[in-house]
């Protein structure tokens, strides 16, 4: 979800200031540990665009081998001053 939340920034780059919230996670298929030291391949794809909602789907890579697919959905808040 982190790759996730860089690319959002890059896609609303002219909302400073707002945060990707994950609100939903959808399909997830574990297929593959993830042990210490291990590299991962992080890819996340935007599947659509509704208002303020963002739809993604992302898959984790380990030595070529799929390590976990997942959809999920976030949306950007700004946080309130404290």
């Amino acid at each position: 979800m982190q790759a996730g939340a860089v690319l959002l920034s890059k896609l609303v780059g002219d909302k400073p200031g707002a945060v990707p919230v994950a609100t939903r996670a959808n399909n997830v298929q574990f297929r593959k540990m993830v042990l210490p030291g291990d590299t991962v391949l992080i890819e996340t794809q935007l599947v659509e665009r509704l208002a303020g909602a963002f739809f993604l789907n992302a898959k984790v890579t380990v030595d070529g081998k799929v390590a976990v697919r997942f959809d999920f959905a976030c949306t950007l808040t700004t946080p309130e001053p404290k």
